[in-house]
C-alpha cells in the first residue's frame, strides 16, 4: 500500500478498540496493552520481510499504535490483499 493510498482511520479503529473491550469485558487499557505487547513482538522480530511489513504500516516512521495497525489492517481487507497469509509476528 503506497503511503498516499494509505487511509487510516483512527477514530473507526480507536472506537473498535472500545468495542472489543465492551464485548470482552475487558478495560479499553488492557486491550490497547494486548494490542502494544503483540506489536512489540512483532517489530522484534529479525525476519526482513517482517520488518518490511512493518515499515509498511508506518511509513513515515511514526510509532505503530494499535488504532494505527487496526486501521491498517482494516484496510488491507477493505482493499481485498489478504493480510492473514503475511506475518507480521
Amino acid at each position: 500500500m503506497k503511503q498516499s493510498d494509505a487511509k487510516f482511520d483512527i477514530k473507526k479503529a480507536s472506537r473498535a478498540i472500545s468495542d472489543i473491550a465492551a464485548q470482552n469485558g475487558e478495560s479499553e487499557e488492557n486491550v490497547r496493552a494486548a494490542i502494544e505487547e503483540a506489536i512489540q513482538v512483532g517489530m522484534s522480530e529479525p525476519d526482513p520481510a517482517v520488518q518490511a511489513r512493518w515499515r509498511d504500516i508506518s511509513p513515515d516512521g511514526g510509532p505503530v499504535t494499535p488504532e494505527r495497525l487496526i486501521a491498517w489492517l482494516t484496510a488491507r481487507l477493505r482493499d481485498g490483499e489478504n493480510a492473514s497469509k503475511e506475518r507480521i509476528v
